[in-house]
């Protein structure tokens, strides 16, 4: 039975626009060109300028939630999950029913392969709100189908389908699921749907699937 179900990613992306005319502009380029790359220890001196930025803001105004988010996501980036939760936790403390908060902590213990927390965290999350967006869900799906807890992902999915019935992605997981355990026609059914909902980044592997599921019931059609 195949296994080769898949999470999603996080992808971060920074696109800087400089335009270069004449030499002062080229200069400029330059500069920011320096700004942006790694040095030989594989620091990235942006990141580490907005640390400092608001490290600084953080100390001055220790009330204020959003810079110990905000240093929590970059420490994120650099791959410092321990500085990026430490920081993440003092903001909660801050803003305990802020749900973003509790997603973002679900969201990097799930990225470290802590499932365990990343769970605890996305039902705190659910538990604490009013439960009318798909992200806890289709995150907590994603944990189960990593742990091979198929019934409860599919009862994650379905919820999601509920709340938006024009989320897509629910329905390549519900037709890998069913495909899965050999239901081809459940498969099919929700993988045209997930195309016919605009699909996205799973389009051209269902599309492949598809067309390997329809080969096989035309051949054995010919040969019934």
């Amino acid at each position: 039975m195949s296994r080769t179900l898949r999470t999603a990613s996080w992808v971060l992306a920074a696109a800087i626009a400089v335009n270069a005319v004449g030499c002062v502009q080229q200069g400029m380029r330059e500069v920011k060109q320096e700004l942006i790359e790694s040095d030989s220890e594989g620091r990235n001196t942006v990141i580490d300028i907005k640390l400092e930025k608001y490290q600084r803001l953080a100390r001055e105004f220790p009330k204020e939630p959003c810079y110990r988010e905000r240093l929590a996501r970059l420490y994120w980036m650099k791959n410092d999950h321990k500085q990026a939760l430490s920081n993440l936790q003092k903001a909660k403390s801050l803003d305990p029913k802020n749900p973003k908060y509790s997603y973002f902590e679900g969201t990097i213990y799930s990225g470290i392969g802590n499932y365990r927390l990343a769970e605890a965290s996305f039902k705190d999350l659910l538990e604490n709100s009013d439960g009318k967006f798909t992200g806890p869900y289709i995150q907590l799906a994603e944990i189960c189908l990593l742990q091979e807890r198929e019934p409860e992902a599919l009862q994650y999915l379905e919820e999601c389908t509920k709340i938006d019935p024009a989320f897509a992605t629910p329905h390549y997981y519900i037709g890998r699921i069913h495909l899965a355990h050999r239901d081809q026609a459940q498969a099919i059914e929700h993988f045209e749907l997930y195309l016919r909902l605009g699909g996205g980044m799973y389009q051209d592997e269902v599309l492949q699937l598809l067309d390997g599921m329809m080969s096989k019931l035309r051949f054995h059609t010919i040969k019934d």
